[in-house]
């Protein structure tokens, strides 16, 4: 019969191979090995038995949240299905929309159709469009179909050739299904021989990381410390430029030219930069903007926000104003705690004007000790530092990634 790896919502297979790895190393920490019980097919008896065995296992609304910086949020599903709908499934007599498709797959109630699968296994056993059988075997759904012409077991190949991820990914767009388990079942494989232990989870792939790249040395190690501590899960999908020796790109001007040579070279990386949301930073993001960037880049400044709005400045007068930094001096050091450890109200001392912008530079006072404070609470796990605005920045980033991703394939 051969050995199978597969991955499936809980004891539903969307995808197997025989006889070699079915890898999804990118939808799992390391920390998702574990222990389940799975359901197999017991041929001598014909019944469904079940085994404990160790596997990888996740929620799926935590498995939501990594496939869409692998490039399958809604908008990269959507690029996919019609991508491979024009290129591989031409021969098929049946296919239908992506948004046909969205919603027969949203309208699945895992917890409904579950059942089915021992009636359909043990009378039918495993055949072409077994996925779809289960599935579709819901009367409700199984009308759904029928309005699409899909009938027959080989009409319902066509659902067995779409990309499992997007499947997946649509699954999670019903929030009844947000909580059940995604589990890659890979023991099989390794007991036939046909696998180590070291190839089922090498982490994300390369494909699927996101070089990060700032003004400079301190503000990619805020960003990458912020990831770790406040999204541990995907943090693995973020690279940084190697700060040991001299950062290459220190200023706003510099990652200008470093943009200019990219759009130059095939560059494989997908890159997100980061300006600070200062006049600087603005003006250089206009630049860059105007610049043919490739595909897989993404030029950004820091988001604004309302605690932004009203914050203590002093001009080159002395004269000391609460005003909107939000465009004119906000650097990464605004998104740390102001008032960790410290009396002191922070205050941005208006050092430059800009001509051209009819505005003036601002820069935050003290932000060195701003940083040593974080670093600091990190390092001594300080309950008490407020990381809300740091929280806001790494949604921030993980929402342009998706982005990113969704536009780069």
């Amino acid at each position: 019969m051969g050995s199978f790896s597969t991955l499936g919502i809980e004891n539903l297979e969307l995808i197997w191979n025989k006889n070699c790895l079915s890898y999804h190393g990118g939808l799992f920490a390391k920390e998702d090995l574990t222990k389940e019980k799975c359901a197999f097919l017991n041929d001598e008896q014909d019944t469904i038995d079940y085994e404990e065995e160790e596997v990888y296992a996740k929620p799926l609304n935590e498995v939501v949240i990594r496939l869409n910086l692998m490039g399958y949020s809604l908008q990269g599903c959507r690029q996919r299905f019609n991508s491979l709908i024009k290129e591989c499934l031409e021969h098929e007599s049946k296919h239908i929309s992506f948004n046909d498709y969205q919603d027969l797959i949203k309208a699945i109630d895992i917890n409904k159709i579950q059942e089915n699968k021992e009636a359909l296994w043990t009378e039918e056993g495993f055949d072409l469009g077994e996925f779809a059988r289960i599935i579709f075997s819901d009367q409700e759904l199984n009308g759904r179909c029928k309005k699409f012409g899909f009938e027959n077991k080989w009409d319902f190949s066509f659902f067995e050739n779409i990309d499992p991820y997007i499947t997946l990914r649509l699954l999670g767009e019903n929030p009844v299904n947000l909580e059940k388990r995604i589990i890659w079942r890979f023991k099989d494989v390794l007991e036939g021989g046909w696998s180590n232990i070291e190839d089922v989870h090498e982490g994300v792939g390369a494909k699927s990381q996101f070089l990060i790249i700032t003004e400079g040395s301190t503000d990619t190690q805020i960003i990458k410390t912020a990831l770790s501590k406040l999204k541990p899960d995907i943090a693995s999908f973020f690279t940084f430029i190697d700060m040991e020796k001299n950062y290459p790109f220190g200023g706003a001007s510099n990652l200008y030219k470093f943009c200019q040579g990219l759009v130059k070279i095939n560059i494989m990386n997908t890159i997100l930069v980061i300006l600070d949301n200062d006049v600087t930073g603005n003006q250089e993001y206009q630049n860059i903007a105007k610049l043919p960037l490739p595909h897989n880049m993404r030029v950004v400044r820091l988001p604004e926000l309302s605690e932004f709005q009203k914050v203590k400045t002093v001009g080159p007068n002395n004269k000391h104003e609460y005003l909107d930094i939000n465009g004119a001096a906000v650097s990464i050091e605004c998104f740390l705690d102001f008032e960790y450890d410290s009396n002191d109200e922070a205050i941005i001392r208006w050092i430059q004007w800009d001509q051209s912008a009819k505005k003036y530079q601002g820069r935050l006072d003290n932000k060195e000790k701003l940083q040593k404070k974080f670093f600091d609470a990190i390092k001594n796990n300080g309950s008490a530092y407020n990381y809300q605005k740091l929280s806001y920045l790494t949604d921030f980033i993980y929402s342009e990634c998706v982005k990113l991703s969704s536009r780069s394939d």
